[in-house]
């Protein structure tokens, strides 16, 4: 790690690494506005690995995971990161590790899942 950091390849290699987070983030926010701009709401993060969607009223986060695996989309259902209750119609999702096209495709699928859930609630 030392030679790393003092051999000049650290810094570079930070930017590298934000940049290709910053395209997934914007990549995914995008899409999210696409799929569920008029029906959910989602966090802007300034950085990291996740942002947490706040579903529309009504779908469930544990009900649309169960759906989502079916369609190879995988989430943190937002109920886990409550103590006490609540999350229930959030998730969290992650832009870290797919690639911009795979998480545009997934939240196109995630997208029409949310869609056919929340006309069900309805």
């Amino acid at each position: 790690l030392h030679d790393f950091v003092t051999s000049g390849r650290y810094e570079p290699n930070l930017e590298r690494v934000r940049d290709g987070l910053r395209t997934r983030r914007d990549t995914m926010m995008s899409a999210l506005e696409r799929e569920l701009g008029d029906s959910a709401s989602w966090s802007r993060p300034e950085g990291g690995y996740f942002l947490w969607l706040d579903l529309p009223p009504g779908v469930r986060g544990d009900t649309l995971l169960a759906r989502a695996g079916e369609e190879n989309v995988t989430f943190i259902k937002g109920a886990d990161f409550f103590f006490h209750g609540g999350g229930e119609e959030s998730a969290r999702l992650a832009f870290s590790f797919a690639t911009a096209p795979e998480i545009d495709e997934g939240i196109g699928r995630l997208g029409r899942l949310v869609r056919d859930a929340a006309a069900v609630t309805v």
